[in-house]
């Protein structure tokens, strides 16, 4: 949300009052106009969630041992399996792989999104 909503702070107000002078509503200027320009920092801002909640279900699963302390998606993957801790980990680090190839996907977005973002003068 700090992402967005500092990329949304500094859009230039001109851009959507244009739009307003056109004729348009203001739905359709966020729709049209606005949500097109921040097609970056919405992939960058998607791709860090993806990358803090995988994070989350990692550090859940290797370090929260006791069935009764583990979060619901870290006990919802170990329940009724009894497998061997290298290969359980070893599973973890695999699911490391879909959040890599995200973000070597959508590199240059996310870069563009995250410099678009930033605050002057921080």
């Amino acid at each position: 949300m700090w992402i967005l909503s500092a990329y949304f702070q500094h859009l230039p107000r001109s851009v959507e009052e244009s739009a307003l002078v056109e004729g348009a509503s203001r739905a359709t200027a966020f729709f049209r106009i606005l949500l097109p320009m921040s097609r970056p920092v919405i992939v960058a801002a998607g791709i860090f969630a993806l990358g803090t909640i995988a994070s989350d279900f990692t550090l859940a699963s290797v370090f929260l041992l006791d069935a009764h302390n583990k979060t619901i998606p870290a006990g919802l993957a170990t329940m009724e399996v009894a497998l061997d801790e290298l290969l359980a980990v070893a599973g973890i680090n695999l699911m490391a792989i879909p959040v890599v190839a995200i973000c070597a996907v959508f590199a240059r977005s996310y870069v563009r999104g995250l410099t678009a973002a930033m605050v002057e003068g921080a």
